[in-house]
Order: structure tokens, then C-alpha cells, then sequence
């Protein structure tokens, strides 16, 4: 059973990968995607009330959109590579 959902998870997460790719031309990145699909991937956690969920939500999202960003590292054994957010800095 491990076995189908990590290849389930494999596929998925590659064609999530592949869809964020072109998000300038499909307005979806690995955000969205994962906002989207979290609930899906992850159906069997369980949240005893909304606080318990809302302070959870943030850290699955961001689960599910690093193994969509370092797909090719988790998944295919290749390099990882370094993602830099420069909203707000300013560059000099």
C-alpha cells in the first residue's frame, strides 16, 4: 500500500511541478497548487476544531509546495536547488 501511494505521490507532485512551470501563462504556482491540492494529498488528517486547522493549514501548504518546488531533489535524486524570495529588498 506505501508503495502505490508514494508512486501516486511521485506523479502527482511531478505533474504539479510540471503546471507550475508555466504559471506566467496559467496564473497557477507552486503556492496556489499547493493551496488547492493540500486537502486532497492529505484527506486522512483530521482537525479537532477550526483553531486546530487554521494553525496547521500554513505548515501542510508549505509542505506540499516544497516537494512541488524541489520536485526534481525528493523525487528523481537530482540537485537541489535554492529558491530566493526578494519581495520587499531591495537590491543593491
Amino acid at each position: 500500500m506505501a508503495i502505490i501511494c508514494m508512486a501516486g505521490l511521485t506523479i502527482d507532485c511531478n505533474l504539479f511541478s510540471r503546471i507550475a512551470e508555466h504559471s506566467k501563462l496559467n496564473s497557477m504556482d507552486s503556492k496556489n497548487i499547493a493551496i488547492c491540492w493540500w486537502p486532497t494529498l492529505f484527506h486522512t488528517l483530521q482537525f479537532s476544531d477550526i483553531v486546530e486547522f487554521e494553525s496547521h493549514r500554513p505548515h501542510i501548504e508549505d509542505v506540499v509546495q516544497t516537494m512541488i518546488d524541489q520536485f526534481p531533489f525528493l523525487f528523481q535524486g537530482k540537485e537541489d536547488y535554492v529558491m530566493v524570495w526578494l519581495a520587499n529588498q531591495s537590491i543593491y
